[in-house]
């Protein structure tokens, strides 16, 4: 069903509108509030250059302000100055990480990758992280309206982007433990740059450093712009003021859906990391389950629209 709002309208034709507001109001609440994480995360790499952005002074506001409102303004420009930025930035933040895993392989002694901690494991904390990381591969289908021929375009770009994702996870966290005496226990936020500046120098740990802000920034542009549809999505379908649909006359964008969804980040980025992921994750398992409910139910009734995309 080629057209934005993706799961909303998925849910609308299974169970009507009523279950449809729901869902768009669980994933979009998920979408925004999930955009507030790559902020501080941003910011807590920044600080390890910048010590100043760190804690919870001036410079650390001023700085996470920033950061949303440019980002905010960049989607406003448009799907496809984001695509293309977002490109640009994943390549950029991928390419220290593919040189630390060259650069570790003589160095890797597997027997370092059983090493585990003493005491108590925080499970909850790592099946959360995991399922945030792993998460949001549906969130695409909100923007399949500005999208040439959706059909075709999203499976490979689903395919190719879970297979470089689930690398890009696991190749350097492999080299990275493998090639470096460290505790577990140092592993915390940003220990990345830490492990890359023992495996090869400090000019890799900087680099790793602008790496991961970069991934911040795409991330965020990506998912801002994923929430940003969905509200014109619902818009366009009824279910909320037909304000959220309105476009820009300068860029043909949703103007009034990508300033709110903004608004809503920049509120949620000054709370904890952990926050924010467990409540992205809560809301977006409602979504899901309501989600796999309607392709269940439009796939038990053989269900086919007029443009049905296949």
């Amino acid at each position: 069903m080629p057209g934005n709002g993706g799961y909303v309208v998925w849910v609308d034709h299974a169970f009507g509108p009523l279950a449809a507001s729901l869902m768009g109001t669980w994933k979009y609440a998920c979408g925004a509030v999930g955009a507030a994480a790559f902020p501080a995360l941003c910011s807590d790499y920044l600080a390890r250059v910048a010590p100043a952005v760190s804690g919870g002074g001036g410079a650390r506001v001023a700085t996470i302000a920033t950061f949303n409102v440019a980002l905010t303004f960049l989607n406003y420009t448009g799907l496809g100055v984001v695509g293309w930025s977002v490109v640009a930035l994943g390549l950029a933040s991928l390419s220290p990480f593919v040189v630390m895993v060259a650069i570790s392989v003589p160095k890797i002694r597997p027997r370092r990758w059983a090493a585990a901690t003493a005491g108590e494991k925080d499970w909850k904390l790592f099946l959360n992280t995991l399922f945030w990381n792993l998460n949001g591969w549906d969130s695409v289908s909100t923007m399949a309206g500005e999208v040439e021929r959706p059909g075709k375009t999203f499976p490979l770009a689903l395919v190719s982007a879970v297979c470089m994702g689930s690398l890009g996870y696991l190749l350097p966290l492999m080299a990275a433990i493998g090639a470096i005496d460290a505790p577990p226990e140092a592993w915390g936020d940003g220990y990345f740059a830490d492990a890359a500046g023992r495996i090869a120098g400090k000019w890799l740990k900087y680099w790793t450093e602008v790496g991961a802000a970069l991934s911040s920034v795409g991330l965020y542009s990506a998912t801002l712009s994923s929430a940003a549809y969905l509200l014109a999505g619902m818009a366009d379908h009824g279910l909320i003021p037909s304000l959220f649909a309105a476009r820009s006359p300068v860029f043909n964008t949703p103007w009034a859906s990508v300033a709110v969804t903004g608004a809503v980040a920049l509120g949620m980025s000054f709370l904890s990391f952990d926050s924010i992921v467990a409540a992205t994750n809560a809301l977006y398992s409602l979504g899901t389950v309501l989600e796999l409910a309607a392709f269940v139910w439009l796939r038990a009734r053989s269900w086919r629209g007029p443009t049905a995309c296949r």
